[in-house]
């Protein structure tokens, strides 16, 4: 056989050179195929065709037009594992050089309309459809530069009649529906058909999904090589594909570059190990950050890593979410089997960090936590006499970190993910900061996310990521940006099993309105099908779209607005159900959305399968409860609501929830729920009785938030609450209006707020009926007072509270003054042993015990303002132990009075050291666990030194 060379001139004309070809036809070879039933693999054909198409576009390229391609004129040849087509027979050839434009792409696209029917009878049979086509009278069939002359309309005309009338019909027969093929390759195929008619209705206003030239077919043919799990699927002809519904996969696109730098980060921390390794991936709303992210979840679990995640929200109390990771982490532990090697190393782990008790404060915020130690153990959480707050808050923030520290280990490494750090609040950043710097954990790594748009150099999450550089910290930085068009089109093609050459013009402008935002694209295309500018072809069994009013189309810059203006043509129940989800927080359970709906406003189970079709909720089978699945489009179903409407909207849920709850459910974390969403619609309240009933939740809110140490959650409760209440409410309310004041001093002072508690605490100590109501209100004054450094004030206040408790405190002392108060209590204390200062009661008296409080403010204050006051304060302490009873500050008493015993001019060793073995002993027997760091400082460095030289302790 002959095959063509090259394209010569010759004598100023074109000529084109041949040589001798070897192979096998391609009617020979399929024929061959067919009559043996040989399964020929599907991967070889599809080398085939590459080959074929590669040739087509070689002529093209070197402008030849075969005007006519037949089976028994393509000649395969195997070279290498390759195929090689030669086209002979080319008698019908044109060249196109110095021809007009139009009819040389009119030529081309005659050739790939060939090289469609080729491919069809190359993949699916129709060997005689093929000579069908072909035996069309040659006349119309082949043409040259002579004929076309002067008669390019008419010729045109009849051969493109000639061709509907039949031979397309016949060719396409396998590619429409219920096509045997798998749908990009019939996809492609159909395209190749199409491509005359695209040049004879260039003017219609419908898009032509088909091909302009052979090499992009030749590399779409290629790229099905490389990935031949997507090219052998088969188009489905399932209900979504009769609906025409667009189903996005959720594969990943244009993120190499970033999962690089994860993984290197990744493998610093969990393989090599050393020191905490910490990574910020920081990007645009719905840019796919938490999706790169969840990309390490499968090499994490083949080391058999832990995964912690926890998400802030604006909604969300920020001072839970670390709580609330760590309590949904045990929980799953919960459901496995409580004898794994795994859980129960752990659990001995974390026994040696937070201690044996299960009365721990620590453990009220995460009762997972608390079950997968102790079981189900009934506790009872006691309220400390000195200082339980503050020491609950700064000792809670250790054990964060204490319980990171025994989850990761070599092992088990942990990934520890904080999804939108810009709203995270002030006590989870430092615990971050602990976490890095502590030299006891090994094999983890800190992941968190934020939106660059909303993080500016001034932010506290900036602020705080400067302050761990400039300790010495290395934080890795992932910027994840819009994807480039090459990846929208990747998306665009996996996503409509179409070629990616046949959605290039699609992708481009999806990606021009879009940003490249990944989820912008996504709800984009969604829009698009629902729309229906893009649809599934029943006829040809393919995705078709509506490229010119696609361009027209006008849409929003913001994803969230999108997405809102999408929503608002859903039918008016799932719009509803969709308001009333997004204001139930970023997850919900169904029982709590079946409180806040009434009986006519939707249908549950309708309402939540078409949110999961959609792709807006996810159910979580762990925790039982539905998702959202993007932060963006919670916030753009709760955009359905008008602005001037979102408060009553608010507040009428609130309501629905409260009235339609039990008291036990009022006590759980439904609570903050119902609190959160009345709290924004209190200015629309009027009647008192409903202002005091939101006064009393807050307050509820306020005390279970100090109870799981998220003070900031609590000040904002408890400072709502007192806003509620009434000029009248002293006389109405009055148990209501203390127990918020006491509750809400408590949250300022930790939370540092001391000029604002100090504004508050003006009117309660104005108003109380008795002098025992103010007393939780000068405690924390006090502390505050300490803590500003108003010393003068504050001892003041000491020395009149302690004198309406029955007990004097000099303001001066004088020589004469601390010998007399010394002798006085050597005397007390001789021949005291530690028997006798065991057997000694609980203390009873109400005062004594508030004055044992004061005397040790003033003492903590005095020690270092004025320590020549110290020694009096602390023998007032005794006294009333001796004479009342023990309590927990009496073992610090003791202790403190054996420092004294041992540094006084003629020091009593033998005395000091019995008083401070008395003190650890009695503070034992009280279980008075908030003060043994405080008395084990005083015994062992200012105590035992004198008796058990260090060295004796090893």
């Amino acid at each position: 056989k002959k095959k063509a060379k090259k394209l010569i001139a010759k004598k100023a004309n074109p000529a084109m050179t041949f040589q001798w070809a070897h192979g096998k036809t391609l009617d020979k070879w399929v024929g061959n195929v067919q009559n043996r039933h040989e399964e020929v693999d599907f991967i070889v054909r599809l080398r085939a065709a590459m080959a074929i198409a590669k040739t087509v576009a070689d002529f093209h390229q070197g402008g030849v037009a075969m005007n006519g391609i037949a089976m028994d004129n393509i000649v395969l040849d195997s070279q290498e594992g390759e195929y090689v087509a030669t086209f002979i027979g080319l008698s019908g050839a044109v060249i196109l050089r110095g021809l007009e434009k139009d009819f040389q792409e009119k030529m081309r696209a005659l050739d790939l309309k060939d090289l469609g029917i080729i491919l069809n009878t190359l993949f699916a049979g129709g060997e005689n459809q093929s000579n069908e086509y072909h035996s069309i009278d040659s006349g119309t069939r082949r043409l040259s530069a002579a004929s076309f002359s002067g008669h390019e309309e008419d010729l045109w005309g009849y051969q493109s009649r000639a061709k509907r009338g039949k031979s397309l019909t016949n060719s396409t027969s396998s590619i429409g529906n219920g096509s045997p093929l798998p749908l990009l390759l019939s996809s492609l195929i159909s395209a190749l058909l199409r491509s005359e008619s695209r040049t004879a209705n260039e003017s219609g206003s419908g898009t032509q999904i088909c091909y302009d030239n052979a090499e992009d077919a030749y590399l779409d043919l290629k790229a099905m090589l490389s990935t031949p799990d997507k090219l052998l699927k088969k188009c489905v002809w399932d209900e979504a594909a009769y609906r025409s519904q667009l189903q996005i996969q959720s594969n990943f696109y244009g993120r190499q570059v970033q999962m690089t730098l994860l993984m290197h980060v990744y493998n610093s921390a969990l393989v090599i190990g050393g020191q905490p390794v910490m990574a910020i991936v920081s990007g645009y709303p719905g840019a796919g950050k938490s999706t790169l992210i969840n990309r390490i979840k499968g090499p994490l679990n083949q080391k058999n890593g832990c995964f912690v995640e926890g998400k802030f929200s604006k909604e969300c109390r920020p001072d839970f979410v670390l709580s609330s990771a760590l309590d949904s982490f045990f929980g799953r532990f919960l459901h496995s089997s409580m004898q794994d090697s795994r859980v129960v190393s752990m659990r001995w782990r974390i026994h040696d960090a937070i201690g044996s008790s299960a009365d721990n404060r620590f453990l009220i915020s995460m009762p997972n936590l608390k079950k997968f130690m102790f079981g189900n153990i009934e506790t009872n959480t006691r309220e400390s006499s000195d200082g339980v707050v503050i020491k609950s808050s700064e000792r809670c923030k250790f054990l964060f970190v204490k319980v990171i520290s025994a989850i990761s280990c070599r092992s088990h490494p942990l990934v520890l993910f904080l999804d939108d750090l810009q709203w995270a609040d002030e006590i989870t950043l430092d615990i971050m900061r602990m976490i890095m710097r502590d030299p006891d954990i090994n094999y983890f790594l800190l992941l968190g996310t934020y939106r660059e748009n909303e993080v500016i150099q001034t932010h506290p999450l900036s602020s705080k990521l400067n302050e761990l550089r400039a300790q010495g910290i290395q934080v890795h930085t992932i910027k994840v940006g819009q994807l480039e068009l090459e990846n929208v089109n990747s998306l665009v093609s996996d996503a409509l099993y179409l070629p990616p050459s046949l959605c290039r013009s699609l992708s481009s402008l999806v990606h021009s309105k879009t940003g490249g935002i990944i989820l912008f694209v996504l709800q984009f295309l969604t829009s698009l099908n629902e729309e229906g500018l893009l649809w599934f072809n029943m006829t040809e069994g393919r995705w078709d779209f509506d490229l010119g009013r696609i361009r027209v189309k006008e849409i929003s810059e913001n994803v969230v607005e999108h997405m809102t203006f999408q929503m608002a043509r859903l039918p008016r129940k799932m719009r509803f159900g969709l308001m009333l989800a997004s204001f139930l927080g970023s997850n919900f359970d169904r029982k709590v959305l079946e409180k806040a709906k009434n009986e006519e406003e939707f249908d549950f189970n309708s309402f939540f399968s078409s949110s999961i079709e959609a792709g807006f909720l996810h159910y979580d089978e762990f925790s039982k409860r539905f998702v959202w699945a993007n932060d963006q489009i919670q916030q753009a179903a709760y955009e359905l609501v008008p602005r001037a409407k979102r408060d009553s909207f608010h507040l009428l849920i609130g309501s629905r929830l409260f009235l339609r709850s039990s008291p036990v459910e009022l006590k759980s974390n439904l609570l903050f729920c119902i609190v959160d969403n009345m709290n924004r619609g209190v200015h629309l309240m009027n009647e008192a009785r409903q202002k005091y009933d939101l006064a009393s939740l807050n307050l509820d809110a306020g005390n279970k938030s100090i109870a799981a140490s998220a003070f900031h959650s609590a000040e904002r409760y408890l400072m709502t609450g007192i806003s509620l209440l009434g000029n009248e409410c002293w006389e109405t309310k009055y148990n209501l209006a203390m127990k918020l004041n006491d509750a809400a001093s408590e949250a300022l002072f930790v939370t540092g707020n001391f000029q604002r508690l100090s504004e508050i605490t003006e009117e309660p100590l104005e108003k109380a009926k008795c002098f025992e109501d103010k007393l939780n209100i000068y405690h924390n004054l006090v502390r505050s007072l300490i803590a500003w450094g108003k010393h003068d004030e504050c001892f003041s206040m000491c020395v009149n509270v302690l004198s309406q408790l029955g007990e004097t405190l000099p303001t001066a002392i004088t020589e004469e003054i601390y010998n007399e108060e010394a002798r006085s209590m050597k005397k007390l204390m001789r021949g005291k042993q530690q028997q006798h200062l065991l057997s000694l009661p609980n203390m009873s008296n109400f005062n004594k015990l508030a004055a044992m409080q004061f005397l040790n403010h003033a003492l903590t204050l005095t020690y270092i303002w004025k320590p020549k006051l110290s020694p009096l304060i602390v023998f007032r302490m005794v006294k009333l132990t001796m004479r009342y009873g023990v309590c927990n500050l009496s073992s610090f008493a003791f202790g403190v009075y054996g420092a004294w015993l041992v540094s006084i001019p003629r020091p009593d060793f033998a005395g000091g050291y019995r008083m401070g073995r008395a003190a650890a002993e009695v503070m034992k027997r009280l279980g008075a666990t908030e003060i043994t760091s405080r008395l084990y400082v005083v015994i062992y460095t200012f105590i035992n030194i004198w008796k058990d030289p260090l060295q004796g302790e090893h």
